[in-house]
């Protein structure tokens, strides 16, 4: 009896401390990070009012990325934050602020919306607008038969198309 009463009876928490970095490592393993958002003004309806910005600046983007600066100025990518710059000087002096229209073909590619979105968030704080021209809606779908043949022009017309899956 003697030899358990001089005993120092001790815990090791080597243990525990191990467990806790684990779980503070596994913590900040799992959290998720966001990135910054830029902010587009987007229409609420189609039957809203436009309102009125007296120093708008109109960017038109095609399907094959050529710019368009107001109605029919054409410009290249190099050149456009020098007229984004001498248009914001213009607002300057009218004491009003510049706010980029981006009006973009649907099948434009999407580095050209991220290159205006960088020019606006450079020139003017941001205030960006972006209208989608919508894809052509005035052809029909192709149909199977036809998808086949366009993806294989080699196939003739006796090539029988796929038949339908039935249940």
């Amino acid at each position: 009896m003697n030899d358990l009463e001089n005993d120092d009876l001790a815990v090791d928490l080597t243990p525990l401390i191990d467990v806790t970095f684990m779980l503070v490592i596994f913590f900040i393993m799992t959290m998720s990070f966001t990135l910054p958002v830029i902010d587009f003004n987007l229409p609420q309806s189609s039957t809203a009012k436009s309102e009125e910005r007296p120093y708008t600046m109109r960017i038109s983007v095609d399907a094959q990325g050529n710019y368009t600066v107001g109605a029919d100025t054409k410009a290249t990518k190099d050149a456009l934050p020098e007229l984004i710059a001498a248009e914001l000087q213009k607002s300057t002096e009218a004491q009003h602020e510049l706010t980029l229209e981006l009006v973009i073909d649907a099948a434009a590619p999407s580095q050209e919306l991220i290159h205006i979105a960088d020019l606006a968030r450079t020139y003017t704080q941001g205030r960006l607008v972006v209208v989608s021209t919508p894809i052509d809606s005035a052809q029909p779908a192709a149909t199977p038969a036809q998808a086949n043949t366009q993806a294989n022009p080699q196939a003739g017309a006796d090539t029988p198309a796929p038949a339908p899956d039935t249940p």
